[in-house]
């Protein structure tokens, strides 16, 4: 039981704590997660707001004038929001939310995979629809469910996929992350006192966060090629460092048994 009101106070409290905790174990000033994160999601942002060339997207009659357009056109809505989609996520591991975190990358991951799938499909209907979303376009509306798109650009990741819709349906699965003290024989499950820094739970969520923003970074970049030619020599500095931390800690949490299979899978959303 709590010594002191459970209250928001409290959990300001413990959110300082866990900062302080994560910057020592994860880095902070040495080019650790904390950092190499932060310069990712700069990347996103200063990519599609300074760096991309600016189209003519639509015709006169206000339709797309090609699928390559088309595509540009969602990539840079969707990228503009999953770029601060990631600052959130950022933050609330940061801070000890553990599953509040990855209900997030749930929807980080939904992005990727939908914008993979209709650059491969090539179908600028297709396009539309999801632009248009439940509203629909010309009254059709986007039907493609999300297992058909994951077996399309990543088959295997969408059992993965999965556990991070569970914790946004508010099953156990929301609780995995939680847990204080388990004893399944004696169905006997303490969940933690408020906000607590955990190695393990916050390395799950880093993984993912990681794998997820490497490659859409590498999204990016496919969509706006003249992106890598409108850098800077500072800007393509940066680039360059961060992608080649991202692949050194992607290289080093793989030789793990558990993280093994997992990233062969997930590796094909920046290959395929």
């Amino acid at each position: 039981m709590f010594s002191q009101l459970f209250n928001t106070d409290l959990l300001e409290k413990q959110e300082l704590q866990v900062a302080l905790h994560t910057q020592e174990i994860f880095g902070r000033g040495r080019y650790g997660f904390c950092d190499f994160s932060l310069d990712g999601i700069d990347l996103l942002l200063q990519g599609i707001h300074h760096l991309r060339n600016i189209d003519d997207t639509l015709d006169e009659t206000g339709e797309f004038k090609n699928h390559e357009l088309a595509m540009r056109t969602m990539a840079y809505y969707n990228l503009y929001h999953i770029s601060l989609t990631y600052k959130a996520v950022y933050n609330l591991i940061h801070h000890g939310y553990y599953t509040e975190s990855a209900i997030l990358l749930r929807s980080i991951v939904e992005s990727l995979v939908r914008m993979k799938y209709l650059h491969k499909r090539k179908d600028i209907d297709l396009i539309n629809t999801s632009f248009a979303g439940h509203y629909g376009y010309q009254g059709k509306k986007f039907k493609v469910q999300y297992k058909t798109m994951f077996d399309s650009v990543a088959p295997g990741l969408y059992k993965y996929y999965r556990m991070l819709c569970d914790m946004a349906h508010g099953s156990f699965a929301a609780h995995v992350l939680k847990i204080a003290e388990r004893d399944y024989e004696k169905r006997k499950i303490i969940l933690d006192d408020g906000l607590i820094f955990k190695v393990e739970e916050s390395t799950y969520v880093i993984n993912q966060f990681s794998v997820y923003l490497y490659a859409h970074i590498k999204f990016m970049m496919l969509i706006f090629p003249e992106i890598e030619k409108n850098m800077t020599r500072a800007d393509s500095g940066k680039y360059d460092k961060t992608i080649s931390k991202f692949e050194a800690v992607m290289e080093k949490f793989s030789e793990n048994e558990q993280n093994k299979k997992w990233y062969g899978i997930v590796k094909q959303l920046w290959e395929n």
